[in-house]
């Protein structure tokens, strides 16, 4: 058998080298070429065949190797500098000298995809520009809901580094690691960008590129170090990448660790010889090695698919790491560990983990983690911010003392079908959000929730939340199966409470006490609402108002309501009676476009904001008798009305009442100061008594026929002061 495919055999595995015996018949003729060639290009691996193929790169490996024979590297030459090249492809173009610099870029990065160039010192070993494009304040992160790297947004801003030592180039994406080999954008060719882009940095910069005919040849999860060979990896982080085989590329430098004495799991060192479990990137704040203290003995176990790593310590049982052929950690077992800090195994992506004495857990509990399927948390009681995000694998969970839980818990972990937590009684911000599958959810004893609590949680259809009594903003938002709710103790919801819920058709909220902007705002289904002892609705913007939009609400009790803020219950075309005994205080635009109402009661409003029933078509009385103060257009164009009582009414500001055409009489008898447009085109007008106004306010008086009323007024008094005289 030829001696070049025994060589790629021994290297690669036979299903390689059966590979490259079709791929390369004649170059196999010539001993030693293809071996030479590949084992320059390609660090020893029996995972190659499996990755070329996987990814149906079968003729791109081919047009790869036959790069390297008699043929030199393309490089496109055009006369145009690196900045004029960025200007014609759409970009902006800028280079980093300081810290300050780079820190700058940051404001374009969503949250969790920020680039571990902005964790510090990266000029230390770089030279760091940037690519932005010149629209990219209208490339948003949101309209971008399945990544890929070389999408529009994430080709809008690109990080252009170049390692100090060995030139070696990496174009790093703005989606970060949420896109496989983010750090390889456009295959890290510059031409792939704009052709002549690579000609013009090697001529600005000094140096020939590190690019090796990345153009031709890209492969996921293979970096390219600067000793001209690909090597598969596990993880890269801050531009380390953690490799099988006891390898680690730090800034395109190889490292090469004795198996004898270590071994490289995920992106940690375990130290046979003087037993410890440590980060190789001291910058990382992964807390895992702070449950390995004290260590007495570390013994590794082979199985048919990886190791058993067996750690032991004096007085507890022992820890079982299991790894797989890569040296990637995919299952935990510690019997021990009752706290754990923050940033648990954040990189890593193990896909079993049990924990069973474990009590409580900082923030950004497995981060990364895409693939964790089975998880056993028996004792849980706490856990902070960002537990367990973008899980993919996880269908369900059961945490049975889970009692409070920081922000973004479990949120993006779409295909959950099933939790159980019986304890829970406080969540943070963006509980679950982002779940497709989850149908039915019962907290028996939650008490409080975040804001965002059940966003994009669109298929629930069953809520038990019995103890609950205080929400955040945006419960429960964009909800399209929910259609019956029983909150029996929420005392105050927070803004958007259940926004866009069009189908919920019973809600119960007894002791609902205060409300915010946008409270069950596009209702389609609702006709009648309970609130006994809602006292304060705070909203401002129209479109945001409570009830907005609920346009078949037909019965509304609110017996203990006393301040609303503005455009209370707007667009409503159903309700025909409305009373708010205890109300004092309304906002502007109260009952806007709520045209048939024919009866009000509110006998101690003492304020109204502008706007007040606009456009009625059906009250025809009007009994405020604490009302002292309204702002412009009160009562603007609701011409039924015939008879208003205003009693201690102190204060109006312009348009008071515009545009009626029943009303022949009116008495304000405590109204002091009035503006512009004052009962103005109310046509029918025949008495009007208002002794306490202020003479000099008389003249914004403009209706023709208040006028005249005032004048005859005006000489009946002077007849009988003349009379009386004589």
């Amino acid at each position: 058998m030829n001696k070049d495919y025994n060589t790629l055999k021994k290297y690669y595995g036979e299903n390689f080298a059966q590979l490259c015996r079709g791929l390369f018949p004649t170059l196999l003729e010539q001993e030693g070429l293809l071996s030479n060639i590949i084992l320059s290009k390609f660090s020893p691996n029996h995972y190659l065949y499996d990755d070329i193929v996987s990814q149906e790169s079968e003729e791109d490996f081919k047009n790869y190797i036959y790069c390297f024979i008699n043929v030199e590297k393309d490089n496109i030459e055009i006369n145009k500098s690196v900045k004029e090249l960025l200007s014609d492809a759409g970009y902006n173009f800028y280079e980093c000298k300081s810290e300050e610099d780079i820190q700058s870029f940051k404001k374009y990065y969503a949250k969790g995809e920020e680039l571990c160039t902005f964790n510090g010192g990266r000029l230390n070993r770089c030279l760091v520009f940037w690519a932005v494009k010149k629209n990219v304040d209208r490339i948003k992160r949101e309209d971008f809901e399945n990544p890929t790297r070389e999408d529009e947004y994430g080709t809008s801003v690109m990080s252009i580094q170049f390692t100090k030592e060995g030139h070696t180039l990496s174009i790093k994406n703005r989606y970060n690691h949420h896109v496989n080999n983010p750090d390889a954008t456009y295959s890290n060719n510059l031409d792939n960008i704009i052709p002549g882009l690579t000609n013009a940095f090697e001529r600005e910069c000094g140096f020939r590129i590190n690019q090796n005919n990345y153009s031709r040849f890209k492969l996921p999860n293979y970096v390219l170090a600067d000793d001209g060979k690909w090597y598969k990896f596990n993880y890269e982080i801050n531009n380390i990448y953690y490799c099988p085989d006891n390898i680690i590329i730090d800034n395109g430098q190889v490292k090469q660790y004795d198996k004898s004495r270590y071994l490289i799991i995920d992106y940690f060192i375990i130290d046979m010889k003087k037993k410890k479990l440590e980060l190789f990137d001291k910058t990382l704040k992964d807390c895992f090695p702070d449950s390995f203290i004290n260590i007495e003995k570390i013994q590794t176990i082979k199985t048919p698919k990886g190791k058993n790593i067996v750690i032991k310590a004096p007085e507890k049982e022992n820890v079982i790491i299991t790894i797989n052929k890569l040296n990637k950690i995919v299952s935990i077992d510690d019997k021990n560990i009752k706290v754990i800090n923050d940033y648990y195994l954040y990189h890593s992506n193990l896909k079993e983990l049990n924990l069973p004495k474990l009590e409580k857990v900082g923030n950004n509990f497995l981060y990364f983690n895409r693939s964790l399927n089975k998880i056993n948390l028996p004792n849980l009681k706490k856990a902070g911010g960002e537990f367990l995000p973008y899980n993919l694998k996880l269908t369900n969970l059961n945490l049975p003392k889970l009692q409070v839980v920081g922000n973004y818990f479990i949120w993006k972990n779409k295909i959950i079908e099933e939790i159980n937590f019986p304890n829970l009684e406080k969540v943070g911000d963006k509980f679950m959000f982002d779940n497709l599958y989850l149908t039915k959810l019962n907290l028996p004893n939650l008490k409080e929730g975040g804001n965002l609590f059940l966003e994009m949680n669109m298929n629930i259809e069953e809520l038990n939340l019995p103890n609950l009594e205080k929400v955040g903003g945006e419960f429960l938002p964009c909800n399209h199966k929910l259609t019956k709710l029983n909150l029996p103790k929420l005392k105050k919801a927070g803004n958007y409470f259940l926004y866009q819920n069009e189908i919920i058709s019973e809600l119960n909220l007894p002791n609902l006490e205060e409300v915010e902007d946008c409270f069950m705002s596009k209702n389609k289904l609702l006709t009648k609402l309970d609130l006994p002892n809602l006292r304060v609705i705070s909203s401002y913007n129209y479109e945001s108002s409570f009830l907005y939009q609920n346009e078949i609400i037909s019965e509304l009790n609110l017996p203990n309501l006393e301040e609303v803020g503005g455009s209370f219950l707007a667009r409503n075309n159903s309700l025909t009676r409305l009373s708010l005994p205890k109300l004092k205080k309304a906002g502007d635009y109260f009952l806007n476009n709520n045209e048939i109402i024919s009866e009000i009661n509110m006998p101690n409003i003492e304020s109204i904001g502008s706007c007040f029933m606009p456009n009625n078509l059906n009250l025809t009385k009007l009994d405020l008798p604490n009302l002292k103060e309204v702002d412009g257009l009160f009562l603007e164009k609701n011409k039924a009305i015939s008879k208003v009582n205003l009693p201690n009414l102190e204060k109006v500001e312009d348009n008071f009442m515009p545009d009626n055409n029943s009303i022949k009489k009116i008495d304000l008898p405590k109204l002091k100061k009035i503006y512009f447009g004052f009962l103005e085109n109310n046509t029918i007008l025949e008495e009007i008594n208002f002794p306490n106004l202020n003479n000099d306010n008389r003249s914004c008086i403009n209706n023709k026929r208040i006028i005249s009323i005032l004048e005859k007024k005006y000489q009946r008094k002077l007849k009988k002061v003349t009379e009386k005289a004589k």
